[in-house]
């Protein structure tokens, strides 16, 4: 079935050129490796057979539709993909992201705030939450409202204004760093969490500031955390987790950001997952397999030299998913043949 939604959109793709014409820029997306790989029980071979067996198809397919049309020979071809996966185990120990009691739901529930539940029933349309828990993978996004706005159930929370730094943040940070180091008081998050980041919020509209690592007493700026507890596991900490919470848009992630204990440098059996779903593997973490991807940029035959020092003239010897918009407007801006 997965096979079949890739297979059917270069169908798709190849009647589209048939009936339009060769587009000046074409994007292709295959999401049935993601979806396939996140199911298979023997996770890595299961992705590389998928790759091999659907995926290189799919992907000569729309090289054959632009070679039939003869415009291949003058085409820029970009093949960049989602990141990797991290094989997890598929039960209930391991699945952090619920909303019962035993949950970072019921943490949240315990530290004074009424929290939104991921389905809402009929019973729920008449209240107000405080708190928002958006599970992500291997990261999970806490929401909080400035309480002092709606301290009874019935009362709408004002969330133009941002939450308290002590009164409303902190004390949810507390809380997961003593869950995960005691268990106390819900003993299945104890040893769960690798890192908790946090900062003080500010205003809708505002640039917010970057989030910094709670290291049991303090917020810590993420450069002097690592230069005190090295994690050569976690690629581009700071620069990553800047990207994401700093700037115009960076209230979207969160007040505090959860990151799970899931690198492979650990035993499956010592990684967890925020979802309210099992999988066998998960994605959405800081850690070194989840954080490469494949980042090509070809011409039928052109220099590949020719092209690595294109890549050089735009800033960058590493590319990252950041700079392919820069890429393709720097490929139609210069005239590059």
């Amino acid at each position: 079935m997965l096979a079949g939604l890739d297979l059917n959109s270069v169908q798709k793709l190849a009647e589209a050129i048939d009936a339009q014409g060769v587009p000046d820029l074409q994007v292709v997306y295959f999401p049935g490796i993601d979806i396939f790989t996140h199911v298979a029980k023997d996770r890595r071979e299961a992705q590389v057979r998928y790759l091999e067996d659907i995926t290189d198809k799919a992907v000569g397919a729309v090289l054959d539709s632009y070679q039939k049309k003869g415009a291949l020979a003058g085409t820029y071809v970009i093949f960049i993909s989602d990141h990797a996966h991290i094989p997890t185990l598929n039960d209930a120990q391991h699945k952090l992201g619920t909303d019962d009691e035993h949950s970072p739901f019921g943490l949240v529930a315990k530290s004074g705030f009424r929290v939104r539940r991921p389905l809402l029933t009929l019973g729920d349309l008449d209240k107000d939450y405080q708190a928002v828990l958006a599970y992500q993978g291997f990261m999970a996004y806490v929401y909080l409202a400035h309480r002092s706005t709606c301290p009874n159930e019935h009362d709408p929370c004002d969330w133009t204004k941002p939450p308290r730094f002590h009164e409303d943040v902190m004390p949810v940070v507390t809380a997961f760093y003593e869950a995960n180091r005691t268990g106390s008081p819900i003993p299945q998050l104890k040893d769960t969490i690798d890192l908790i980041f946090a900062r003080e919020p500010v205003s809708a509209g505002r640039n917010t500031k970057p989030y910094e690592i709670f290291d049991g007493r303090k917020l810590v700026p993420i450069r002097d955390y690592l230069r005190a507890h090295p994690r050569p596991d976690l690629i581009r900490l700071e620069e990553r987790m800047n990207a994401l919470s700093a700037g115009p848009y960076g209230n979207r992630a969160g007040d505090i950001l959860l990151l799970a204990r899931s690198c492979t440098s650990l035993p499956i059996e010592e990684r967890y997952f925020f979802s309210a779903t099992h999988h066998y593997t998960w994605h959405g973490s800081a850690c070194e397999m989840d954080g490469h991807i494949p980042f090509i940029l070809a011409q039928q035959g052109g220099s590949g030299e020719r092209l690595r020092i294109f890549m050089r003239k735009i800033g960058t010897d590493a590319p990252s998913a950041m700079i392919l918009t820069q890429l393709v407007r720097a490929l139609f801006g210069t005239g590059q043949k």
